[in-house]
């Protein structure tokens, strides 16, 4: 219904026109990261994500372990009777 009115639409299509020619707009050369900054980026990325793998890998037996020693207190008490 917004179409069948001539004037919000031609509103419209020059908002959608003015849209699309600001999204294809570049980002000019001095603002856009080289090759060498996204490498080291890219770089300390990796390198955070490893550091992060291992310590998830340190910190799983420690829950296990955590774990383990909270199912037998639950399972006491969720064979106690009620009082």
């Amino acid at each position: 219904m917004v179409y069948t009115q001539p004037d919000i639409a031609s509103q419209i299509r020059r908002l959608r026109a003015r849209t699309s020619r600001a999204a294809t707009t570049a980002i000019p050369t001095a603002q856009r990261s080289g090759e060498a900054s996204l490498r080291a980026q890219l770089s300390v990325t990796l390198q955070r994500n490893q550091a992060l793998a291992g310590e998830n890998a340190r910190l799983r037996p420690q829950l296990a372990r955590a774990l383990g020693d909270q199912r037998p207190a639950r399972t006491r008490s969720c064979n106690d009777p009620a009082p």
